[in-house]
């Protein structure tokens, strides 16, 4: 690969921009079934409280929990696809900006531990990107530590409060209830999470839409930083 008009790195250098592409492709994916979740929830929770009335079958409420679980699982889907790809993306920039001898704290290994830790320690991959990010100045001088002088991004904060702050408190809240009609086949179990927690379901779908527009917005702006450093062709 050729990259000209920057420094010489330490290392041969991985290329990004085709990861992040396909990175935020998925990462649309999941915001997509957020929003047909979000649609299809009121739906689901009408069906859940007409099941425990008597106004409708328990073979035609599971037919209709069915349905509505399909959406979540177009979201799932997306978001394990799109977490791998980040894992293996940040975990070559981190690479990357170590080669050109810049002194990082996470190293490229944590790209790969930090999703995988319990949600509670989603700050551990809210301050790798916000590192790489710093990092990934194209206009620091190329020394070991004067990066760590670079502005923020402003839309990384973000993305920590929409996906890792937000979604921490609606599953605290919702843990115990939905951990129960998680693993239950009885439909009468499932109706009650619905109509207790149908409405947390959807703002915890709402905030899943906004949580993958602002990644797409953070993927986009720090690869364009990044391949602004390695000069990436």
């Amino acid at each position: 690969m050729a990259y000209s008009a920057a420094p010489t790195p330490a290392k041969p250098l991985s290329r990004v921009k085709g990861l992040a592409t396909a990175t935020m492709i998925l990462t649309g994916i999941a915001g997509l079934g957020g929003v047909i979740t979000a649609i299809t929830t009121p739906s689901a929770v009408d069906s859940a409280n007409d099941f425990l009335a008597g106004r409708l079958s328990e073979d035609d409420f599971l037919d209709d929990y069915t349905a509505f679980g399909l959406t979540q699982s177009l979201q799932s889907l997306g978001t394990i696809a799109t977490a791998v790809l980040t894992m293996i993306w940040l975990y070559r920039m981190a690479g990357n900006v170590r080669s050109f001898g810049r002194a990082t704290t996470w190293a490229p290994i944590w790209a790969v531990f930090a999703w995988i830790l319990p949600p509670v320690l989603i700050i551990i991959p809210f301050l790798m990107v916000r590192e790489v990010w710093k990092a990934s100045d194209p206009s620091a001088p190329h020394d070991a530590t004067s990066w760590k002088q670079s502005p923020d991004n402003p839309l990384i904060w973000v993305w920590f409060v929409v996906y890792g702050i937000v979604p921490t408190i609606i599953a605290a809240i919702s843990f115990e209830s939905f951990l129960g009609a998680g693993f239950s086949q009885e439909a009468d179990e499932i109706a009650e999470t619905l109509d207790d927690f149908g409405t947390l379901q959807m703002v915890s779908a709402g905030v899943s839409v906004v949580a993958a527009i602002v990644w797409i917005l953070v993927v986009r702006q720090l690869t364009a930083r990044h391949v602004e450093l390695t000069n990436e062709r």
